[in-house]
């Protein structure tokens, strides 16, 4: 399969799952990236933090009391680490709260949202960012597998008709018996061998053939013989062809097997 080949059929695949990896990538960077702090000037507080944080490393509290001092308007500045964030209150104190599974940054950017008395910026984002981008990593994994089962069957449309070229290698001489029905269908063949005499005296094309009969009776074979001795192409489907747990899929499938019908006109499509 040539590179032009491959990518004209996976196009709907490629392009589902390159949007697919573009939404994460900007789920990423809206989750994981820190906003911006409650004043558009960092404070001393934290300058300070980013300069030497070992101050606020000398003495731990819970997130319990962090929260309490919030509630009471006490904090002046929150800094952000990986794995820890620096407190700062307006007493003076400074304190660090330990923070090993990064749950506290939503809460304390939650809480900025309606108290706006504490600034709140990142000292040390570098890992910050990262634990964000592999936070949301499942979710993008699981958009690209949903788009890849989204794109795929339409990809793979109209790729699941058997296709025979011009000769089926199969005459009406191959058939035992039937011989009714090779004489009704050789009205068929005789005007897709030369339409251009039927159609001076106004005589339209057969719509269709319907062979009626349990399975094994020979239908395909009849249908295939009469490819043959036309010397037409011939198109293969079944009804599951059309049937998918996809909504949509079974009109698309219609619409490619016509399409592929009319690509490689005259045709028998035999279902």
């Amino acid at each position: 399969m040539s590179k032009d080949s491959f990518f004209k059929r996976y196009r709907r695949v490629i392009a589902a799952v390159a949007a697919a990896v573009v939404l994460g990538i900007t789920a990423a960077m809206f989750w994981g990236s820190p906003k911006a702090g409650s004043e558009s000037v960092l404070t001393q507080e934290i300058k300070t933090m980013r300069l030497d944080s070992k101050a606020w490393h000398q003495q731990e509290r819970d997130a319990s009391h962090l929260f309490a001092e919030l509630d009471q308007q006490q904090v002046s500045a929150v800094g952000l680490t990986p794995g820890a964030v620096l407190v700062s209150t307006k007493s003076g104190d400074k304190y660090y709260v330990a923070d090993a599974f990064g749950v506290l940054p939503r809460a304390l950017y939650q809480r900025l949202d309606t108290q706006k008395g504490f600034a709140l910026a990142v000292v040390d984002g570098s890992k910050t960012d990262l634990l964000g981008i592999v936070a949301v990593l499942p979710s993008i994994l699981i958009l690209v597998l949903l788009a890849i089962m989204l794109a795929r069957p339409l990809a793979l449309a109209g790729n699941k008709f058997r296709f025979a070229k011009r000769d089926t290698g199969i005459r009406f001489a191959d058939i035992i018996g039937a011989d009714e029905a090779k004489s009704a269908l050789q009205e068929v063949v005789a005007y897709l061998q030369e339409p251009e005499r039927f159609g001076r005296v106004g005589a339209r094309p057969p719509r269709g053939v319907l062979l009626s009969g349990p399975p094994g009776t020979g239908k395909t074979l009849m249908a295939k013989a009469l490819a043959g001795e036309c010397g037409i192409n011939f198109i293969a489907a079944t009804g599951s062809d059309f049937s998918s747990m996809f909504v949509g899929m079974g009109i698309m499938r219609v619409k490619s097997l016509f399409s592929k019908a009319r690509k490689h006109s005259p045709c028998i499509v035999f279902i």
